[in-house]
């Protein structure tokens, strides 16, 4: 173990050098429009110009101080001191709303800040255009004291509703998607994105025309097509690893069809405690270019590989209670790794350094349903932005470290902290359903957040020839009811201006 982490720490380093000798040059300004002129995205205006809260919560973290040669992760508690430490105002920019009872899955933002990806539960990824820099005018006010910011519109500016540009269609239900890590709207041969959905290959499609690039394709022990469950370039973008079922496929981009390199991360013989086992549902690569990799599993495990040899160098086996969904590295460093999970109300941050077993911080969510919960970070790794199933976002600071805990006791309850329950309930009003995605804009959509709502509710039920007249009373006033909740509750992927 001591020879894993000499390693380890030797992996970090080089990848800090290389990093900082290969920082990319700033990117151009686009000069070709992504579609053509007649089929770029129509904008209506709406007087109905939406405001939010954000509430921007001080975390009590702890740090622990156990030898790293243990490598199980113990559970943090559930429980964690919070405070408020400031408000913040979102502006309403653009919005479009879902038709019928569906809803969102996922939303991304592209590399360069130009375009939002969306994927939703009717099969469909839908391509927008982030609006124009010149057309979003916010002006900002800051009160008597620095820590409360309130962002108000310009008299001229109102939401609007924007349509996609392009949408793709896929066989059955969509799984995971990734944008390809160059992507630059001035160069059509890198606007691309890789799909999985069930039942299907990982299908790249090109985000100029809509077409299907090119198709990579697994198969299991019976000579059956096996779906991927999660996907992601590496950082230089020229090979597409895949999570499967203790198992990581590896494609080359430029060479569509079968994977090049299959890496087992668990034994198949029954009962083996050795390896990372069950689905491997997210995978995110460390930003440095030190060649590390994170794999989260639906067993509830988290583990960091070295790609350039396909071994595991650290295991928290016991991240989260329940499966893992996401797990991203914090941006300039690279040492830390933040992980979410379903069912839990934690985003817990791990330090890959070596020193602790347990969470180096812990920050506090709803997250209630089984659904996947998005979080992001800020490009500077000080901020931490995340959707709930509380219908509201919160943003915490990473910076802050351990201490004022007797002022944290004060409000340990989630949501709570220095706000009233009016506040919080018209904090919730804000979202049509529950904030599922998330993500910080950069480059071209820099100061923007982008939001998805929505989750899975049960079926309306049908009115029965065998039923008696008073059920068939209650039955439709309970249809009536449904209908006016899920009219209110039309999900939608909104653009927002903030301030940080």
């Amino acid at each position: 173990m001591e020879l894993m982490r000499k390693t380890l720490l030797r992996r970090l380093d080089d990848g800090s050098k290389q990093f900082a000798e290969q920082q990319p040059s700033p990117k151009r300004q686009r000069t070709q429009s992504l579609v053509e002129p007649g089929s770029q995205a129509l904008l209506t205006s709406n007087k109905d110009s939406t405001f939010n809260d954000v509430v921007l919560y001080q975390t009590n973290a702890t740090h622990l101080n156990l030898p790293y040669h243990t490598t199980t992760a113990t559970p943090p508690p559930a429980d964690s001191n919070i405070t408020m430490h400031r408000r913040l105002k979102l502006t309403s920019v653009a919005s479009y709303e879902l038709e019928d009872e569906h809803y969102y899955k996922s939303v991304s933002f592209s590399p360069d800040g130009r375009c939002i990806l969306t994927s939703s539960d009717d099969r469909k990824l839908r391509l927008f255009e982030v609006p124009l820099s010149n057309n979003i005018t916010t002006s900002t006010t800051t009160t008597s004291t620095t820590t409360t910011t309130t962002a108000t519109p310009s008299a001229t500016t109102l939401s609007t509703t924007v349509q996609p540009v392009l949408t793709f269609i896929e066989s059955e239900t969509i799984y995971d998607t990734a944008w390809y890590p160059h992507m630059n709207s001035e160069s059509p041969q890198t606007c691309v994105f890789a799909s999985t959905s069930r039942n299907a290959p990982i299908h790249l499609f090109d985000a100029y025309t809509g077409a299907i690039r090119a198709s990579y394709r697994a198969y299991d022990h019976y000579d059956e097509l096996a779906p991927a469950l999660s996907v992601a370039f590496n950082i230089e973008g020229s090979r597409l690893y895949a999570g499967f079922p203790r198992m990581i496929r590896i494609f080359d981009v430029g060479r569509p069809g079968k994977p090049i390199e299959e890496r087992k991360t668990c034994l198949k013989r029954r009962g083996s405690t050795d390896g990372q086992k069950g689905l491997l549902s997210c995978i995110d690569f460390n930003p440095d270019y030190s060649g590390l990799y994170a794999v989260g599993s639906y067993s509830g495990s988290v583990w960091v590989y070295d790609d350039r040899t396909g071994d595991a160098v650290l295991s928290f086996d016991r991240a989260h209670y329940a499966g893992v969904t996401q797990v991203k590295w914090c941006p300039q460093s690279g040492q830390t790794l933040l992980s979410g999970g379903r069912r839990d109300n934690e985003i817990v941050m791990w330090d890959i350094r070596g020193g602790t077993n347990g969470a180096l911080q812990r920050f506090q969510r709803a997250a209630t349903t089984n659904q996947r919960f998005a979080f992001d970070v800020t490009e500077d790794g000080r901020y931490l932005v995340t959707g709930s199933s509380q219908r509201k976002i919160s943003l915490h600071d990473l910076s802050m470290t351990a201490g004022g805990a007797e002022e944290n006791n004060k409000n340990n309850n989630l949501g709570t902290g220095g706000c009233t329950m009016k506040d919080l309930e018209e904090e919730a009003n804000k979202f049509p359903d529950s904030v599922n995605g998330i993500a910080l804009g950069t480059s071209h959509a820099q100061g923007l957040i982008v939001t998805c709502t929505g989750q899975r509710r049960p079926q309306t039920g049908a009115i029965s020839d065998e039923t008696s007249d008073e059920e068939d009373h209650n039955i439709a006033d309970d249809n009536s009811d449904r209908e006016e909740e899920e009219e209110r509750r039309r999900n939608r992927v909104e653009i927002w201006k903030c301030n940080v």
